[in-house]
């Protein structure tokens, strides 16, 4: 037995860290055109998507509107993506990028959460660009999710892994 259990942990010294080595970003094939509306605020954008559930902090002090596109409709094409594993946030950002895309930001998730509501009742989606510092070193980004079985805008902390169930909605740069 305790032969087993050295070649065992020669294995794991010799291989490293299996799953940094396996962890991959993957796009989902479907791509979403949403229409993005500045004209509206915060918290209208919040209305339109009807979320039973929101959290207190998701509001124009916290994430306010890019002055330069206040007063426009743009439209977007955006897609999610997940990783085969739990993944840090620097890491997400950095392969998300890589793969040429950027990270969405809360009036995108907003515009999807509103265009396509069932989708998070299958996974928590989750805006990357946009963060907001509660305390100094206390980041966190919005995310559609559930709250007690309803639909929810909440906030999930970057100092967390993201695990399997999250995706991240990109846009193509």
């Amino acid at each position: 037995m305790k032969k087993f259990i050295g070649i065992l942990c020669l294995f794991y010294l010799l291989a490293g860290d299996v799953s940094a080595q396996t962890l991959k970003m993957i796009v989902d094939s479907t791509k979403y055109k949403i229409s993005v509306d500045y004209t509206k605020t915060v918290k209208k954008m919040i209305a339109v998507g009807k979320y039973p559930w929101l959290d207190n902090s998701v509001n124009a002090q916290n994430f306010p509107l890019p002055a330069k596109l206040v007063g426009k409709i743009v439209t977007v094409s955006v897609r999610t993506c997940y990783f085969t594993g739990d993944v840090e946030s620097d890491e997400a950002i950095k392969e998300i990028n890589k793969k040429g895309y950027r990270l969405a930001t809360l009036s995108e998730l907003l515009a999807f959460g509103a265009a396509h509501s069932e989708l998070q009742k299958q996974f928590s989606i989750v805006a990357l660009g946009s963060v907001w510092e509660r305390t100094e070193d206390s980041l966190f980004a919005p995310f559609l999710g559930l709250h007690e079985g309803g639909r929810a805008i909440r906030l999930h902390s970057l100092s967390k892994d993201w695990h399997l169930g999250w995706r991240f909605l990109v846009v193509p740069k």
